[in-house]
């Protein structure tokens, strides 16, 4: 059988992770990350939080540095803190010992995934 996983809010929890990170990199820009800002970047992507935080707070950056800057935020997050669910490991492992072809489905790219995945010891089931 094959199963497809979404990776963010079901096999990890990343999304407090994400934010806690970052939250302070707009705090240090002088935007307030509210949950009114939250709202209006967390389908943006990279760019579009970017050109937010440019165009609604007239913040002197590149774009792209503020892109890069978080990306770099959300790689460490994943290589470092994003747990995964109570259930998700155990049930990875079950499923590819007995032989089902596993897949991901994510937002967000292999490489940055993949850390999360190797630390939690299942990169390889997929």
């Amino acid at each position: 059988m094959i199963y497809v996983f979404d990776m963010d809010g079901t096999l990890v929890d990343s999304n407090d992770i994400i934010h806690e990170g970052i939250g302070p990199y707009f705090e240090e820009h002088g935007i307030k990350y509210t949950v009114e800002v939250q709202q209006k970047t967390v389908a943006c992507g990279y760019l579009g939080t970017a050109l937010f935080m440019v165009n609604e707070y007239a913040l002197k950056k590149d774009p792209q540095v503020i892109c890069d800057e978080l990306k770099a935020i959300t790689t460490k997050a994943y290589e470092e803190r994003v747990p995964a669910k109570p259930y998700a490991v155990d049930l990875i492992k079950r499923l590819k010992k007995e032989g089902h072809r596993l897949f991901i489905f994510s937002a967000s790219p292999r490489t940055m995934i993949a850390p999360c995945l190797k630390r939690h010891d299942i990169f390889d089931c997929f």
